[in-house]
């Protein structure tokens, strides 16, 4: 007898055979590869999997023995054999399954590197499994020929589609074959997972799952959706009616089929309530099985989350983004009703495979799942297949990896029952043109976008040219209510800087570098400022544009890419009670827009299109209008096309079609949106994040505490961390996690303005103890 599992607390009469876990993981992988009607290549994956542990030396380390045991490698040469075995048309087929098969521990391997451990060297080996070891699981080998001829007839057909243009599309049908072995990956390791965790932690296992259905979900919106609608007309702002047109195109264009969509829609014209119906009712219609909605910031996740929560309740919604994320990885642990309540524990479960009806993320989330080759990113992959996802701000999709993004979201569509919303004010010019290889059949919600925006109009942008610091703080302290936006932390504490020696009262300062507690509050106190009527000047860095509902009169821009201005925009006159707010764009002098990113060249695009608008001086247009945003992102797309791939991504996966050579590990490793290394540290604020830090420093990190005390982290990078280490401003409170001391507190954390930046010398008195 064999066995797949054992546990400490049982007799091994008691220990999950081989036999029952092989079944349980087809059925349940087999379940998962159903959605995309490859339901025969998750059972055969599942069934096959643990195959290596048919051997002695397996059963002796469950009784024990510290040797290890390769039991990955027999499952993936036992696939390909069988397969070959039944012809050449059979052979590809076997060797989709031998990737997830060989990685379902370790991560999916490349094809062939100079590693020993490649699935084509791998392949080579001689299978350690005797003929006689499989016969206690014999039958459940045996696959039926009609559903693998099946199969093989819906990849010519899937592949086809690329194959018989004229030249064959090979990057489109590379990332189809790159997707479609990842979604068997994804289907085998959740369900080994699953099936694990219900015999090793069956009280883990039973908070799994149990979430209201779509149709539940629905019905909550809706009705929620009419109160709040009935409480809105008694008091209406100047926008409401035109947000009601934008809510019923949603609701019309929700039961047309599925594919890809874009809702265009001005800041301040209630997308996120609109884009949520409609993905509720396109999910109804088409009965698919999840809404996932991507945001570009991890700060606007929680407000976003809370909007929705409002309207279908808190058993429904998973936000699943780095603040979340299990620290099991780090510590080698496991989470468990030890450090976690249940409510808690339930949640994170749902974060590791998205088994929510609504999940709430980032796009380094959601991208990051698509191109890893890592197990732990794959689980959840499977539940993307037969669901909507929302990108909101579509213009921030990273550009560096945008041609492989696309591809993987046409894939997505076409081939695992995906619908795509590209939901913006400033759509990024994402359809394809000659000079473009964009998407193809795009359709836009909103019936005249055009005339949408020009009915929104709330603000007169302005390009003001060359500022020097004096001047523009001459501005801000003319104006009673005013905003001001530049592009770095250390702009906004300069002008700051200038603008509280002239002014002692009204006066804010927002940015990063102010942990997310004591943004709040200051948001809270400039809103109310705002309210009262009172002088109100605010200067900030653009981390406001990120969904922050505040309305001012008069906004101030540095020079940025016009999706940006837009933004900016979005804080001007929100509310329409004024004729026209005023946008004023500037530069400062004396400073360049930082080498950051996109942030040059798009300021540079940006500079090119305001020109060319002022040149033309027509009266229907201006720089923010949706001509301006559309010129200025095929120009820059058109500038940047030689660095629409960061990592070639595209190119490698032309080749796999001659011999399955996917380079998996190479592309995972290689597939990062943010790149430079920032490193969480904690600030001990106020007495909660004291008394939060404390805890973690004698209990160590547990779901509530750390879901806290990111109320409390600044993002720094890892330069500026080593020097406030060589200072010593930090301590290290539990193994990976760091905080200011209360020293560095004191010294370095300015109640206007947050973290300072480290410096190299201390005045005399910042010393003295």
């Amino acid at each position: 007898m064999f066995y797949a599992h054992s546990r400490p607390d049982l007799p091994k009469d008691k220990w999950q055979t081989l036999e029952e876990h092989l079944a349980e993981v087809g059925s349940l992988a087999g379940m998962f590869a159903r959605k995309w009607d490859a339901e025969v290549l998750g059972v055969i994956a599942g069934r096959y999997h643990d195959l290596g542990k048919a051997q002695d030396d397996f059963l002796k380390r469950l009784e024990g023995s510290s040797t290890p045991v390769d039991h990955s490698t027999p499952g993936a040469l036992f696939v390909k054999e069988q397969f070959s075995q039944r012809g050449k048309d059979f052979e590809p087929l076997g060797m989709f399954l031998a990737y997830p098969i060989a990685g379902h521990h370790t991560g999916l391997p490349n094809g062939r590197d100079a590693s020993d451990h490649n699935l084509f060297t791998r392949l080579q080996k001689t299978s350690p499994l005797p003929p006689h070891n499989l016969q206690q699981v014999a039958h459940l080998l045996d696959i039926s020929e009609d559903a693998l001829a099946h199969q093989i007839e819906r990849l010519k057909r899937d592949l086809g589609r690329y194959l018989s243009k004229t030249p064959p599309d090979l990057t489109r049908a590379g990332m189809y074959l790159y997707l479609f072995v990842k979604m068997i990956y994804s289907a085998l390791v959740d369900a080994d997972f699953l099936d694990t965790e219900r015999f090793m932690d069956p009280e883990r296992s039973r908070l799994r799952g149990a979430y209201p259905p779509i149709e539940r979900l629905h019905a909550r919106f809706f009705d929620s959706m009419e109160r709040f609608l009935e409480e809105r007309t008694s008091h209406p702002s100047p926008v409401d009616a035109i947000r009601g047109e934008i809510y019923r195109a949603c609701l019309d264009a929700a039961r047309e089929p599925q594919g890809f969509f874009s809702l265009t829609v001005p800041t301040g014209g209630g997308k996120t309530l609109s884009s949520f119906a409609f993905a509720l009712t396109h999910a109804l219609t088409h009965h698919l099985e999840r809404v996932i909605y991507v945001l570009p910031y991890t700060s606007i996740i929680e407000q976003n989350a809370d909007v929705l929560r409002r309207f279908v309740g808190d058993d429904a919604i998973i936000e699943h983004h780095s603040n979340y994320e299990s620290k099991e990885e780090v510590h080698g642990g496991v989470a468990s009703s030890d450090t976690y309540s249940e409510a808690e524990l339930k949640r994170q479960l749902a974060t590791e495979n998205w088994d929510a009806p609504v999940i709430v993320t980032t796009s380094v989330q959601f991208f990051e799942s698509l191109f890893s080759h890592r197990t732990s990113k794959n689980k959840k992959l499977h539940n993307i297949a037969r669901s909507v996802v929302i990108f909101d701000e579509a213009q921030t999709i990273p550009r560096e990896h945008l041609l492989p993004i696309l591809r993987a979201l046409e894939v997505l569509v076409h081939h695992f029952g995906v619908t795509v919303v590209f939901c913006t004010a400033t759509q990024p010019a994402l359809n394809k043109r000659n000079d473009f290889d964009g998407i193809e059949g795009v359709r836009e919600i909103i019936p005249d976008p055009h005339d949408l925006a020009r009915r929104m109009e709330r603000v007169h942008p302005q390009y003001v040219g060359l500022l020097s610091y004096e001047t523009l703080v001459d501005s801000l302290a003319e104006e009673s209510q005013v905003l001001c936006i530049v592009d770095t932390r250390k702009k906004a504490r300069n002008l700051f800087s200038c603008l509280a020696s002239r002014i002692s009262e009204g006066r804010f300062h927002l940015s990063a570098a102010m942990c997310p507690t004591h943004r709040s509050e200051v948001l809270r106190r400039i809103r109310e400022t705002l309210s009262q009527g009172k002088s109100c000047r605010v200067v900030t860095t653009q981390l406001i544009e990120a969904g922050v509902d505040v309305d001012f009169p008069v906004v101030y821009r540095s020079i940025a890419g016009i999706d940006s201005l837009a933004q900016a925009a979005g804080r001007c006159n929100r509310e329409g009670k004024l004729e026209k707010g005023r946008l004023l764009v500037f530069e400062l002098e004396g400073e360049d827009v930082p080498n950051i990113g996109d942030f040059r060249p798009r300021a540079e695009v940006a500079r090119e299109v305001i020109r060319k608008v002022l040149r033309n001086g027509r009266e229907d247009d201006h720089f923010l209008s949706l001509r301006s945003v559309r010129e200025f992102f095929e120009h820059f797309l058109w500038r940047m096309s030689h660095a629409l791939d960061k990592r070639g991504i595209t190119e490698k996966l032309k080749g796999v079609l001659r011999d399955i050579d996917i380079p998996y590990e190479d592309i995972g490793k290689g597939f990062h949106i943010i790149d430079e290394p920032v490193i969480s540290l904690y600030i001990p604020y106020d007495e909660r994040a004291t008394s939060l830090l404390r805890t973690l420093r004698t209990e160590g990190p547990s779901s509530r505490v750390m879901r806290s005390l990111q109320r409390y982290v600044v993002q720094v990078h890892d330069k500026a961390f080593q020097k406030y280490g060589e200072m010593g401003v930090v301590e290290e409170v539990y193994e990976g996690f760091f905080a200011l001391t209360e020293w560095g507190r004191e010294h370095f954390y300015d109640a206007e303005m947050g973290l300072l930046p480290p410096t190299d010398t201390l005045r005399a008195e910042d010393l003295i103890v």
